[in-house]
């Protein structure tokens, strides 16, 4: 009976540690595409950048930070910040 209560217990612990991850409702060209028109507003001449990396979600701030760079450069010049849910993106300048 009790590994039984210890066992449902896990189950629901591992249940709720899953929620936040799936709180992130952008697909990742959706993303994309709110970060570049964000860029676009922050650098008229965006077609000297690129994505530096991936969208990478972060659970901390439910959001989505996209790093543009010079094209051939090594490092991020700014970074675009994507709130999961509302879609709202705010600019990270090193």
């Amino acid at each position: 009976m009790l590994s039984r209560i210890a066992s449902v217990l896990c189950l629901l612990f591992l249940t709720a540690c899953q929620l936040p991850s799936s709180q992130h409702t952008l697909a990742t060209a959706e993303v994309i595409r709110i970060a570049e028109a964000k860029a676009r507003s922050f650098r008229p001449d965006i077609a000297r950048y690129e994505h530096w990396l991936p969208p990478q979600y972060d659970a901390r701030y439910n959001s989505w930070w996209v790093a543009f760079r010079v094209k051939h450069t090594r490092y991020a010049q700014f970074w675009v910040r994507v709130e999961a849910k509302t879609g709202k993106a705010y600019i990270a300048v090193e």
